[in-house]
């Protein structure tokens, strides 16, 4: 850790004033939200949202008295519980042919059912942000964006329902892990409040701007797009005083 430290302290930073202006330290909290529903939303669709895990670590470079410039690396959990209808839901079914048994066939049909389970998602994320202080208040507000990838996914999904016009009620493990997109981006917004010299609350709210499904996903024909909020603690150390003789 202290390599890391004296690399940015040489990178960043020429002289022993501006190494005063760099932050860095852990952060620790958690995440309410979900994967948002854009677009052709079914009737009945709702969710329960999951407190998950955000924890990691953080710099930040303090411009002027006003501004300063923070990039994190987080690990995450964002995740929810939800139900939602199945209508026409295209589905493949394995057919046994009626004449010739030891002849399958896979058949284009349709499921009409409901999907219950999780999302269940763990990102390595890497934000960057800008932060402005209000007035000679302890608040300032945050903006910028992040860039994550999917560590570990236990995304599941069964569906019980019907396929085609068969009238026997079948239960389905569904492949929504398997199509989850393996990054995710978007944009932040939130603010800060300064509760010591040392301690800062964090409160924020993430967008991602692509669905948490690979693109030709065809059995969710609408957008599920990461919305959470984020309320983390953070504690800041100065590097420069670690190499500094007292």
């Amino acid at each position: 850790m202290r390599f890391f430290v004296a690399f940015l302290s040489i990178f960043f930073l020429p002289n022993y004033s501006s190494a005063q202006d760099v932050t860095i330290g852990p952060k620790i909290g958690f995440n309410i939200g979900a994967p948002l529903p854009l677009g052709n939303i079914p009737e009945g669709a709702k969710g329960t949202p999951l407190a998950c895990h955000n924890l990691g670590v953080f710099v930040n470079y303090k411009i002027s008295e006003k501004f300063s410039i923070q990039a994190e690396i987080l690990y995450n959990r964002k995740g929810a519980h939800f139900t939602t209808p199945l209508d026409s839901m295209s589905y493949t079914d394995h057919m046994q042919h009626p004449l010739y048994p030891d002849v399958w066939l896979d058949v284009e049909t349709f499921f009409n059912g409901t999907a219950e389970g999780a999302f269940d998602n763990y990102y390595l994320e890497f934000p960057l942000l800008l932060s402005y202080k209000i007035g000679q208040s302890k608040w300032s507000l945050m903006v910028g964006g992040y860039y994550g990838w999917l560590a570990q996914t236990e995304t599941h999904a069964t569906a019980t329902g019907y396929v085609g016009y068969d009238p026997a009620l079948r239960e389905e493990v569904l492949d929504f892990a398997e199509n989850t997109r393996e990054y995710d981006y978007g944009a932040l917004i939130g603010t800060t409040y300064k509760a010591s010299d040392r301690i800062d609350i964090n409160i924020r709210i993430s967008f991602g701007m692509e669905s948490v499904f690979v693109d030709d996903y065809e059995k969710i024909d609408y957008s599920l797009n990461n919305m959470f909020a984020q309320f983390t603690a953070s504690y800041s150390f100065i590097p420069a005083n670690w190499f500094t003789k007292k």
